[in-house]
């Protein structure tokens, strides 16, 4: 496995396990129902960084490919940093407001931000479906 793709796996690894300790601690120790919800985001999570897993695994010459083809004539990465980056801010930021509304009793809210994740990784799986197919 790659670094870039280790340092992916990690990343998403450690958000889950993050959101299965609050789950947990809310739902088992303060006995709060949002609880349920963090530990559904953890499992949700989880089978995200499952699946990217597989797909590494199984696919060790494509993520080799994807990052040969982002770097330059001095083995710099050109975009894959930068792009990563931003998509893992976004999503960072969406999930935090998203369980500050849950937290606070605000379910509307948190239905909203839900929404709005999930349009958002729709539309970055779309693109990247769209350059795969390209390069």
């Amino acid at each position: 496995m790659t670094k870039w793709a280790q340092t992916i796996l990690f990343t998403v690894l450690s958000a889950a396990v993050l959101y299965l300790m609050v789950g947990l601690i809310l739902w088992l120790l303060l006995d709060n129902l949002n609880g349920s919800f963090f530990l559904l985001m953890g499992v949700y999570i989880l089978v995200g960084a499952g699946l990217w897993y597989l797909y590494v695994r199984t696919h060790p010459d494509k993520i080799k490919e994807h990052e040969r083809s982002e770097r330059d004539e001095r083995s710099t990465l050109i975009r894959g940093r930068a792009a990563t980056v931003s998509h893992i801010m976004m999503i960072v930021v969406l999930i935090v407001a998203q369980s500050v509304s849950f937290t606070l009793g605000r379910a509307d809210l948190g239905l909203i931000l839900s929404a709005v994740l999930f349009i958002q990784n729709i539309g970055y799986f779309i693109a990247f479906l769209y350059y795969k197919t390209k390069f």
